[in-house]
């Protein structure tokens, strides 16, 4: 044996780039969450499907402001019957926002988890609960605007061809808060949904699968059992935000529907205490990870 030793050099250097602060960390984390759901920096295959349910939730609104422009230049009468609403277009938006979270949050959360590299994100400074976070708003914000932006082209295209762009603003406050109210709800049960999913299943297909399949199961078996007691109406997720809506908006869409005439208050409390229950049982999922 000899006391002789050798000094290799494998060029390891210390960091010396700029160090983030815990609020850059986040904001980093939150576009890396939006590019993720949207499936920028991956195969053109990945973004096909995301932007294609965007262009087919934008274009409908298009079309709409389209038609009135059309109509108003060539003074043809125009009845509402044959366009849609902030309300009605929610009917719409609502189906396209159903398989796009199908989609995107398994892509955000699964991936990370397989991978091994939560570990990476929770070194410091972030916490688990900063993850966690960062991808809901990732996904809020990717949602609200996918719900947002048809609403504002139907409103600001119905301003541009009235005879005052902002007396037609000032016609329609309720805008600022009903559509941003029934955005959110439609936004926290399908985001709420999947990510229970995404949380406790390791394949992402699966995942997809099981949120697409259990979702429209329950409302089957919602909408079977309401004939017996109204009150099991509320076993139809899809239910809830369509509820909220009419709600909001002051409205009953839902006459044929056993679960029409529910006390709003139960279907807030049954929502509600979905999402706390959620948040909980995916919280509880993520700290035994770490």
């Amino acid at each position: 044996m000899t006391s002789e030793g050798a000094v290799f050099d494998l060029g390891y250097e210390q960091y010396r780039g700029p160090r983030l602060s815990d609020r850059q960390v986040f904001w980093r984390m939150v576009i890396d969450g939006l590019k993720k759901s949207v499936g920028i920096g991956k195969r053109a295959r990945n973004k096909a499907f995301p932007f294609s349910l965007v262009a087919l939730a934008i274009l409908p609104a298009l079309g709409v402001v389209v038609i009135q422009v059309v109509a108003k230049i060539f003074g043809l009468p125009l009845s509402g019957d044959v366009l849609l609403d902030d309300r009605e277009y929610f009917d719409w938006t609502s189906q396209l926002i159903f398989f796009f979270v199908a989609v995107a949050v398994p892509n955000l959360l699964i991936p990370d988890r397989v991978e091994n590299v939560l570990l990476v994100y929770t070194s410091r400074p972030p916490t688990i609960n900063t993850y966690l976070v960062a991808r809901l708003v990732a996904m809020a914000i990717s949602v609200g605007v996918f719900l947002m932006i048809p609403q504002l082209v139907l409103l600001i295209g119905e301003a541009l061809i009235s005879p005052s762009f902002f007396g037609h603003l000032a016609d329609n406050l309720a805008f600022w808060w009903r559509v941003p109210l029934t955005s959110f709800a439609y936004l926290a049960v399908n985001v709420g949904v999947a990510a229970l999913v995404a949380a406790y299943i390791n394949n992402r297909g699966a995942a997809i699968a099981i949120y697409i399949i259990g979702v429209n199961v329950l409302n089957g078996v919602g909408i079977g059992l309401s004939s017996i007691n109204e009150y099991f109406s509320l076993l139809s997720i899809q239910f809830w935000p369509t509820r909220i809506r009419d709600w909001v908006f002051g409205v009953n869409t839902l006459d044929d529907f056993p679960g029409a005439d529910l006390p709003i208050v139960a279907v807030l409390a049954t929502t509600i205490a979905f999402l706390i229950l959620a948040v909980a049982l995916i919280l509880r999922r993520y700290r035994k990870l770490i």
